[in-house]
C-alpha cells in the first residue's frame, strides 16, 4: 500500500515500539515470541521507510529505565539484540541501511557491545536509510551526556547556543524527527528524543507494535500529511 507522490513525506520518523509483551499475553504466547513478532514488524517498517523514501528512522529499543526489569527479561533481550544484529546484518547491507546504536552503549555486556560495533562498521556505507537504534537511552540522559561533553571540551558558555548544543547529542548532524509514532495505546513520549521532538508531530495508536502493518504505517503518514506545521508562527 502506498500514498500519492504529492503527499509530504517526513525525512525522519521516530518509533516508540510499545506492545510486544501485551501482544504475547493476548495471543497466549511466551515473551520471546512477543519480542520476535516485534522484530518482524521492525523489519517490515524498515522496508516501508525505504519504499517511501524516508531517510532516517529512530526506534526506541531499550530505555535507561528498562534495566529495572526482571533479570530473565533483560537476559532475553540481550540475547535477542545480539542474535538479531548478527542474523539481519546482510539484509541491511543489501538494502543500503546504515545502522547506528545511540545511547549509553557501555551499559551493555561486552558481547552485545561487540555486536553493535560490528553492525555499525559493516553498514557504514549504507546511503538509503539511517536506522538509529536507541539502547540504554533516555532523553534526559542524552541531555546530561551532551552537557558533560560540552564541559569536558571546555566550550565557552557564551558559545553554547541551541545549534551548538545539538552538535553534542547522540544524533548530531541528523535532522530532528518530523513525526513520532507510538504504538500500544499509551499517549506519552516516555523520555524519547526530548531535545529533538520540540516540533515533532505525535501520532498515537492503540495498535500493538507486532500488529503495526503496512496499512497502519500509511495511516500514520496520512495523519502527518493532514497536519499544518507552522512552528509557532
Amino acid at each position: 500500500m502506498t500514498i500519492s507522490e504529492k503527499n509530504e513525506i517526513p525525512t525522519h520518523i521516530g518509533f516508540i515500539m510499545n506492545g510486544n509483551r501485551t501482544w504475547a499475553a493476548r495471543e497466549k504466547r511466551d515473551l520471546k515470541e512477543g519480542y520476535l513478532a516485534g522484530s518482524d514488524t521492525l523489519l517490515s517498517t524498515i522496508g516501508n521507510c525505504l519504499k517511501h523514501g524516508i531517510k532516517y528512522m529512530t526506534v526506541y529499543a531499550f530505555s535507561t529505565e528498562n534495566w529495572r526489569r526482571p533479570e530473565e527479561q533483560k537476559d532475553l533481550l540481550m540475547l535477542l539484540f545480539k542474535k538479531g544484529v548478527e542474523e539481519r546484518i546482510d539484509e541491511l547491507v543489501r538494502d543500503g541501511v546504515r545502522l547506528r546504536f545511540i545511547g549509553r552503549k557501555d551499559d551493555f555486556p561486552s558481547s552485545v557491545k561487540k555486536a553493535f560495533g560490528m553492525a555499525e562498521k559493516l553498514t557504514a556505507g549504507g546511503n538509503k536509510l539511517t536506522l538509529n537504534v536507541a539502547v540504554s537511552y533516555g532523553g534526559r540522559a542524552e541531555i546530561v551526556d551532551a552537557t558533560k561533553k560540552i564541559i569536558k571540551e571546555g566550550v565557552d558558555p557564551n558559545d553554547v547556543t541551541e545549534e551548538k548544543f545539538s552538535e553534542y547529542i547522540y544524533e548530531a548532524g541528523q535532522p530532528d524527527p518530523e513525526l513520532i509514532i507510538r504504538t500500544g495505546g499509551e499517549t506519552r513520549l516516555s523520555g524519547f528524543m526530548l531535545w529533538q521532538s520540540t516540533y515533532s508531530e505525535l501520532y498515537f495508536t492503540k495498535t500493538l507494535w507486532p500488529d503495526f502493518n503496512d496499512k497502519e504505517f500509511v495511516r500514520a503518514l496520512e495523519f502527518y500529511k493532514s497536519v499544518k506545521r507552522n512552528f509557532g508562527k
